[in-house]
């Protein structure tokens, strides 16, 4: 697929998925109403662009980062590395989004340990957790960028 389409689904995605996880904590916490939606829909924040960029920052180093380890079988599975990359940045985004966070070593820490289980889970290779750590790298100084900044 080219690069500019690729890309394309790749921002789409996940600005997608940032929505459809907002929308299920909305139901999840109760505050679910017009109200909530028309907020969602609405921000100002540059959240969903940062989540759109990192997944197809996640899809195009996913592929080269296989090819620069020598993976053999990086051309066939192409599509189901990006794809679990996408999904492993918006899980730790998603799982991240529901606790307390009092600290900033709280949040990096609580990162790291979201990537290193989901890793665990899904992909247990050398890339795949050198991609989780830098996506948990990406995730806590954009929340710290993008965020209210209240956190110590």
């Amino acid at each position: 697929m080219r690069p500019p389409l690729r890309s394309l689904v790749l921002f789409i995605s996940g600005v997608s998925f940032y929505y459809i996880f907002g929308v299920i904590q909305g139901f999840r916490s109760g505050i679910f109403t017009d109200g909530f939606s028309k907020s969602l829909l609405l921000s100002c924040s540059g959240i969903p662009y940062c989540c759109g960029f990192l997944s197809v920052l996640c899809g195009f180093a996913s592929p080269r980062l296989y090819r620069h380890l020598k993976i053999s079988t990086a051309r066939e599975a192409e599509w189901s590395s990006i794809m679990r990359c996408v999904i492993f940045f918006m899980g730790i985004c998603h799982a991240s989004a529901k606790l307390e966070i009092v600290s900033i070593s709280q949040l990096c820490l609580t990162s790291f340990c979201f990537s290193i289980g989901i890793w665990w889970i899904f992909d247990r290779s050398i890339s795949g957790l050198l991609m989780g750590f830098l996506m948990g790298i990406l995730g806590t100084g954009s929340c710290l960028w993008l965020g209210d900044k209240n956190i110590r």
